[in-house]
């Protein structure tokens, strides 16, 4: 006989915007109105990785992901979309190159679609062939809210990186690291890659590249 508690399930999507028109489900659980008993549901594709972690996972494995701020870009008198300039080209390929030399593999690349992101971006995809390809996604602007972007990355279980813009980038790395979206954790030269390591409650910073 099945029990009162048993007979009580709902059914919850958590669901997190990748572009703002489009509402990609990450996972579905299945919870019991009793607390602390759920089960979780995997559909076969998600929106972020292979698999999606659920509420109190015990997953210890370390994943690792990896922030990119833009190379050098011109000036907005010399252009107003402000591309790479010549300099800028050449820091990101040397980025990208001791990236794959150490071994960097993203599952999957965003950039924040803005073009000095998006040319890096294609110099970072062209050398490092994430499985997923690259794509732009809301949320890694210069003047975004970190904590969207966070939210996605604790469900993430499959490498990812982002390529985006100061004050952003600054901001994420200390909501993430220090709670405190406030607080200078790294120095974001342009063409920096960061390398962020998840363990399961906690997050840290693992080392850093520029050319």
């Amino acid at each position: 006989m099945r029990s009162r508690w048993e007979n009580r399930i709902e059914t919850k999507t958590v669901a997190y915007y990748i572009n703002k028109n489009i509402l990609q489900p990450i996972f579905r659980v299945q919870q019991c109105v009793r607390p602390g008993h759920f089960q979780e549901q995997r559909p076969a594709a998600l929106a972020i990785g292979r698999q999606v972690s659920g509420y109190h996972s015990k997953d210890a494995t370390v994943v690792d992901f990896y922030l990119v701020r833009h190379g050098d870009a011109v000036s907005e008198l010399v252009d107003v979309e402000r591309p790479l300039s010549e300099m800028g080209r050449v820091q990101v390929a040397r980025l990208a190159q001791q990236a794959a030399a150490k071994g960097v593999q993203p599952a999957v690349i965003y950039h924040s679609g803005i073009l000095r992101a998006r040319q890096t971006a294609e110099i970072m995809s062209e050398q490092l062939r994430p499985a997923r390809g690259m794509a732009p996604m809301d949320g890694l602007q210069p003047m975004a809210d970190p904590a969207g972007t966070a939210a996605m990355l604790e469900l993430a279980t499959d490498s990812i990186m982002l390529v985006g813009h100061l004050p952003f980038m600054n901001r994420i790395v200390g909501l993430l690291v220090k709670g405190n979206a406030e607080r200078i954790v790294v120095d974001f030269a342009p063409a920096t890659l960061v390398c962020l390591a998840k363990q399961a409650p906690r997050w840290g910073v693992q080392w850093s590249l520029a050319p």
